[in-house]
């Protein structure tokens, strides 16, 4: 497809004003620049990428789906991005389409379309596998979140070299999902070396914020927060994955001796009940000083003999586990 003539002034000037709005601090300052980026040059990409955040979810992505085979068509159609695939960000007429059909990935994603989004977000890195732009962050999770362990490999495999929060504790749990539990120790232990905080969210020692950090750096807190909020969902998708990290917790995330209802949340961050959840597993039989396997029966024998029962006080609780753990260790014996 033959490429739009442009008024290269206009252009220059339109996408001058685009900049400045992407940077203003006052949203309506925003909205006004966009608008008049908009008035001289119709096909800013930038501008119409803005101002579409304004829009109702679903008009925004019929707006964003237009807007990206526009931005493509000024390009030079399918056979541009053929051209240049591997080296797309490196050149700057580029960069508006590829913030522009990344939004679009990300407005999918919000919607629950979550293998369009994919489709998308693998369409981008396949242009530009350099990543300027993070997208195998965001991928990741979306993997994740849909089950697609291939993808996930194939990400890890593709970024090897990445030392991030978000590949390192990915790749615990596609361990866990495949069943590779040496493997899963493996990783963890890596993980952990990488960024050790990212465990303490998991396991629901420290509250999430409520806004995302503005920044952050490798192996710090900030990023243990933004690897939270990309694959956190997909590790509470699994308890099992939920239940194996609890049995291999770190001694430096074991949480204060606080006492919890059984009918609270659990702390772990399950969003179970305590008592269908964690419960007895500080204080459980000797034998889950076991594999895992046998730590997990044990700890579903604790939770099978306090279904149904009521306490009328922390301490009475306690006092039934105790006597349950003296009767089990002595059956052990």
């Amino acid at each position: 497809m033959p490429r739009r003539k442009k008024n290269e002034s206009a252009c220059r000037q339109a996408q001058d004003l685009a900049y400045k709005a992407m940077s203003a601090r006052d949203p309506n300052e925003a909205v006004r620049l966009c608008l008049e980026a908009i008035e001289i040059d119709p096909h800013c990409v930038d501008a119409l990428r803005m101002a579409a955040g304004a829009l109702e979810p679903r008009e925004r992505l019929i707006r964003l789906e237009s807007l990206v085979q526009v931005a493509e068509d000024d390009l030079g159609g399918e056979s541009y991005l053929k051209e240049n695939k591997g080296h797309f960000w490196g050149i700057l007429e580029t960069r508006p389409y590829m913030r522009a059909r990344s939004y679009f990935a990300q407005t999918l994603a919000e919607a629950g379309e979550t293998r369009a989004a994919i489709v998308e977000y693998e369409a981008l890195l396949d242009l530009n596998p350099g990543d300027n732009q993070g997208l195998r962050y965001v991928l990741i999770g979306l993997y994740l979140e849909a089950d697609d362990l291939d993808g996930v490999r194939r990400l890890l495999d593709q970024y090897e070299d990445e030392d991030s929060a978000m590949f390192a504790w990915a790749a615990v749990l596609e361990c866990l999902i495949s069943k590779d539990t040496e493997g899963a120790e493996r990783s963890l232990s890596e993980a952990r070396g990488i960024n050790p905080y990212v465990e303490g969210y998991l396991l629901g020692r420290k509250p999430m914020l409520r806004e995302m950090p503005d920044y952050y750096g490798f192996g710090d807190e900030n990023e243990a927060l933004m690897c939270m909020d990309t694959i956190g969902v997909s590790w509470r998708k699994h308890p099992e994955a939920m239940r194996w990290l609890r049995l291999h917790e770190s001694p430096s995330q074991a949480p204060p001796n606080v006492k919890v209802g059984r009918n609270e949340p659990c702390p772990c961050g399950s969003g179970k009940k305590y008592k269908k959840c964690c419960l007895g597993r500080e204080k459980s039989p000797s034998r889950m000083a076991g594999s895992p396997v046998a730590a997990e029966m044990a700890l579903n024998d604790v939770q099978h003999a306090i279904e149904g029962r009521e306490f009328s006080s922390v301490e009475e609780m306690n006092c039934f586990l105790r006597e349950y753990n003296q009767r089990a260790e002595s059956q052990a014996d």
